[in-house]
Parts: C-alpha cells; sequence; structure tokens
C-alpha cells in the first residue's frame, strides 16, 4: 500500500506540475479526455449522495464525511483518467498518425523519467 501511496503521489505532482490539476477543485480549465468524463459521470452521484439542502447541521457533517469517503474511494480511478487526459492531450496537439504515437509516448516516457529525477531528490 505505501509504494501505491508513493506512485499516486507522484503521478500527482506530475499531473499538476503540467497542469492536469484534479477537475473537482474549481476552476480548472484543461483538455479532459471522454474516458475522464464517463468516469467523473459515473462517480459523481456516488460521491453527491445524500446532499439535501435541509439538512440538519450534525446531519450535513455526517454527510460531508461520507461524501468525503465515497470520492477518496474513487481517488485512484479518477487519478488515471486524468493521466489519459494528459496523454490524449498530447495525441491532440501532434499530427498522431501511426509512426508519432511511437514519439509521443516516448516524449512521455521521458517527461516522466525526468521528474523522477527531481521527485527523487524531494
Amino acid at each position: 500500500k505505501q509504494i501505491r501511496n508513493k506512485l499516486d503521489h507522484f503521478l500527482d505532482l506530475f499531473l499538476v506540475e503540467n497542469s492536469f490539476k484534479d477537475v473537482l477543485l474549481k476552476d480548472q480549465r484543461r483538455h479532459i479526455s471522454a474516458y475522464e468524463k464517463q468516469i467523473l459521470a459515473m462517480i459523481k452521484p456516488i460521491v453527491n449522495e445524500d446532499s439535501d439542502e435541509e439538512e440538519e447541521e450534525e446531519e450535513k457533517e455526517e454527510a460531508s464525511t461520507r461524501r468525503g469517503k465515497n470520492a477518496n474511494k474513487f481517488s485512484g480511478i479518477c487519478l488515471y483518467a486524468r493521466f489519459h487526459s494528459y496523454y490524449d492531450s498530447q495525441l491532440q496537439s501532434n499530427d498522431s498518425a501511426p509512426q508519432d504515437l511511437e514519439n509521443i509516448h516516448l516524449t512521455i516516457l521521458n517527461q516522466l523519467e525526468n521528474y523522477v529525477n527531481v521527485y527523487s531528490r524531494n
């Protein structure tokens, strides 16, 4: 579990560094792939369940805690979907002819490798 958390943390920081913050945070403008849109649409009702406006204060706190737990439960798939959007943006920004796919993959791998060097120093 520790390795997974470190990998998630690394990938999250890499995406933030490349302007691919979580769209669940307000005012995020970036490319969102069809895959990420599907994931967000699928989890939104689950994350936002029990959000009745007329709840008592104590019930609101409990509902907020449940929503936080639900959002946390899907953090891995949301992170992967964000990375997919990053990858998809790289495809969109290039003329993705079949021979270019290899270059795009190698570029992303080089970016990740360079970020590993920065990340491992911290």
